[in-house]
């Protein structure tokens, strides 16, 4: 018999600055193991800000999973060669793209502006 395995991933984000700065996400997500998804992130800054996905785990705290301006040295070795981010400064876009997804990847995905943790 053949099973099918499908992970959760949660947002359910709106965070705003008082300098107006905001980041918006909304999305639970469904994925087949073993599928590709993109986990949306928009957001609202006049400046050219420091973006960062971040990666929650059931009862840990948010690790970072990555940084664009030190990618390389931010993904953990669990998520390397499967993950990239678009960034569309036009749209002001911070999408995350997750490639050959595993039941492990279950977690919470959080887009931030500048470091929260």
């Amino acid at each position: 018999m053949h099973r099918v395995l499908y992970t959760a991933m949660l947002l359910c984000v709106s965070t705003e600055t008082s300098q107006g700065q905001s980041v918006n996400q909304y999305s639970v997500l469904i994925v087949k193991e073993e599928g590709n998804t993109t986990i949306p992130c928009s957001y609202k800054d006049d400046t050219f800000p420091n973006l960062f996905w971040y990666i929650q785990n059931h009862y840990q705290a948010p690790q970072i999973l990555y940084y664009e301006k030190t990618w390389m040295l931010s993904v953990p070795a669990s998520f390397r060669n499967r993950i990239s981010v678009t960034h569309d400064k036009d749209k002001k876009t911070f999408d995350l793209q997750i490639t050959r997804v595993l039941l492990s990847d279950s977690s919470m995905f959080l887009c931030a502006l500048n470091p929260q943790v």
